[in-house]
């Protein structure tokens, strides 16, 4: 069974920022299945860390991050395909993600085992991508290894795996929510931040069906690629941009924001 660590309990008030964009209008058969996916958004979400923002006198400041290529992954991968989103629905929002476990746990096995047949590291994935994109959006340069730099990236994978948009969708996404810390070499934390890309974002379109995974283990690697590279742009945008004054919103409006969570 998916379970959540004690520690992603630790702090109950921690806030969650999203951008402000549009959100599709539930079909009946979606709204059905609303609070078991409800239940679902809780696991992605409980795992992050306070939101730092970073002050302008650090943007200026730092010129060079190195990001920690050694990621921190969970011990076990989220799957929720379309059988498990049937038993969700069945069992409903209190029963169903532990219901969705059980019945999932021989696909998700075989979903592990291709990854590491085939040297799928998620780890790698992650850090490349979160340093390309934050190079590329922003005025630091971010570089994964261990040269001298005025700043260093921790990175923290809370969930990853794969699940259909909706309950009985047809297509099984990427999911990466990620956690992401700056510390300056005095141990200060420059700036921190959480974001999830998940199975509704629609700029993430790396989907297919769970035997085309197994048949094809590239098409996992080029998912976690396309899942990494959604999360890490709304990671830049939170660390270019600046708080609005209705508190867990960012401002969407600041140069280079892209509508990178909206659903599909």
């Amino acid at each position: 069974m998916w379970t959540l660590p004690a520690s992603c309990f630790a702090a109950p008030n921690a806030p969650i920022f999203l951008l402000d964009t549009p959100m599709r209008t539930l079909s009946p058969r979606g709204a059905i299945a609303a609070s078991c996916l409800l239940a679902t958004a809780f696991l992605m979400t409980a795992c992050v860390a306070p939101r730092v923002p970073m002050e302008p006198a650090a943007k200026t400041g730092i010129h060079t991050v190195r990001v920690n290529p050694v990621v921190q992954l969970p011990e076990d991968m989220y799957y929720r395909g379309r059988a498990e989103g049937v038993a969700m629905m069945l069992s409903g929002p209190l029963l169903g993600d532990q219901v969705a476990s059980a019945v999932g746990k021989d696909a998700k096995a075989q979903l592990v085992a291709e990854m590491r047949a085939n040297h799928i590291d998620l780890g790698e994935i992650v850090a490349a991508e979160f340093a390309r994109q934050a190079s590329a959006g922003s005025a630091i340069t971010f570089v994964v290894g261990s040269a001298p730099a005025d700043a260093q990236v921790d990175l923290t994978v809370n969930v990853y795996g794969i699940a259909h948009a909706h309950a009985l969708g047809t297509s099984l996404y990427p999911i990466v929510s990620l956690s992401a810390t700056m510390k300056t070499p005095d141990g200060k934390v420059a700036w921190q931040a959480s974001h999830v890309a998940s199975a509704q974002n629609v700029e993430n379109q790396e989907g297919h069906a769970l035997e085309d995974y197994l048949r094809d283990p590239e098409l996992l690697r080029r998912a976690f690629v396309t899942g990494s590279d959604v999360v890490s742009r709304v990671m830049v945008q939170d660390l270019v941009s600046v708080p609005k004054s209705r508190p867990g919103h960012l401002d969407s409006s600041s140069p280079g924001m892209t509508n990178a969570l909206a659903n599909r």
